[in-house]
């Protein structure tokens, strides 16, 4: 449950952040282009640099469609915790914390 609370305090604090919106983030010059066009605001070069700067991607949660999870093996998120931290015991040298 640690691992799994890890990602989620990652997710809380990514939110409590918030989206930058600036004139350069926002780039009206480029939504002016768009709707003059039949292209798509969100596949603008300009906007997809940006959504990849607050976007968050998870650890543990599989965002991958649906068949190609249950390819890979259809695993939930505590299948995925468990391996983390077999994975991170597996690396651990020593005693650890004291």
């Amino acid at each position: 449950m640690l691992v799994i609370n890890d990602e989620l305090i990652d997710i809380v604090k990514r939110g409590i952040e918030g989206i930058k919106v600036k004139s350069d983030t926002i780039a009206m010059d480029e939504i002016e282009k768009i709707v003059t066009s039949t292209r798509n605001y969100l596949g603008t070069k300009h906007s997809v640099k940006n959504v990849r700067k607050e976007i968050f991607v998870p650890k543990l949660a599989n965002r991958e469609r649906r068949g190609i999870w249950k390819k890979n093996g259809s695993k939930d998120i505590m299948q995925v915790a468990r391996e983390k931290v077999k994975e991170f015991l597996e690396k651990q040298k020593g005693l650890g914390l004291s």
